[in-house]
């Protein structure tokens, strides 16, 4: 057999080898030799990188994912690897689309709540910045925004118009089912009994009354005692990205919650986010 074979439809030359399962791989043929040597490359600029913004590790993510189909299409014998390597030429503009995407929790925040540029962001706390194997587990983020005596007069007064902000303080009803107290007091008492194990006492570190499972999310949450207004907003799933409904009252258990306050003594917006998940 030729050591390498035309292909009646594209006209391209495609090494033998090439026409394969994933057992018969080769890396012998010189268009999978100049992948690999990208692939090694863009691998180490990973490692550098990792610990860099999610920008950065889109660019690999995305220079990574290009390769990939640049192999799919020398598997299929859609061209030659000389054509496929010019195209690398457009590598740049998807990097520059897929910064675009990767937008970070300050963007996507600021943009849900409709916070103006002029804002200042006070702090922000986000816990895990990165995500590990399962995704952001058990995300926490906090962050404020000052804004202006002008801009915050405006926001005010598209808060009162809107009908969707309600006035503080949070009723305890409210923030237990968007603390998801009963459906975590009730988890825990089901992992005992899957596992066959003595449920422990209740009042104890590993099996909390409702109130010290409600006290401790409250203190956790740190929830500033101010007058003003405060939306909530939940997804269901990944909440960062998905679509979110607002909700004024709530009839069950939350696994994720946008919580947004608005200081009308400070001219600032709290927003702080949790997830079960």
């Amino acid at each position: 057999m030729n050591e390498y074979l035309r292909s009646d439809k594209s006209g391209c030359y495609i090494k033998s080898e090439c026409l394969f399962v994933a057992s018969n791989f080769s890396w012998t043929s010189k268009p999978y030799v100049v992948a690999q040597l990208i692939g090694q490359i863009i691998g180490q600029l990973y490692h550098l990188i990792n610990k860099a913004n999610a920008i950065y590790c889109s660019i690999v993510f995305t220079a990574v994912n290009f390769m990939r189909i640049h192999l799919v299409i020398l598997q299929t014998k859609v061209c030659d690897y000389k054509m496929i390597m010019k195209s690398y030429f457009f590598l740049p503009f998807f990097i520059l689309i897929s910064g675009c995407i990767n937008e970070s929790d300050e963007t996507i925040l600021r943009r849900e709540f409709s916070v103006p540029s002029s804002a200042k962001t006070i702090y922000s706390r986000v816990h895990p910045e990165e995500p590990g194997f399962f995704g952001r587990e058990g995300l926490s983020i906090d962050i404020a925004f000052q804004f202006s005596e002008h801009d915050f007069q405006k926001y005010l007064l598209d808060v009162k118009k809107s009908g969707k902000w309600l006035e503080l303080p949070i009723p305890k009803d409210f923030l237990m089912k968007m603390f998801g107290i009963e459906s975590t007091k009730k988890g825990i008492i089901r992992t005992y009994k899957d596992s066959g194990r003595n449920l422990p006492e209740e009042g104890s570190i590993y099996n909390p009354t409702i109130e010290q499972l409600y006290e401790n999310a409250l203190k956790s949450l740190d929830l500033p005692d101010k007058k003003g207004f405060y939306q909530c907003r939940t997804a269901g799933d990944d909440i960062m990205h998905r679509p979110k409904e607002i909700k004024l009252t709530l009839e069950k258990d939350l696994i994720d919650f946008m919580l947004a306050i608005l200081d009308i003594e400070k001219m600032q917006l709290i927003i702080k986010v949790r997830t079960k998940y």
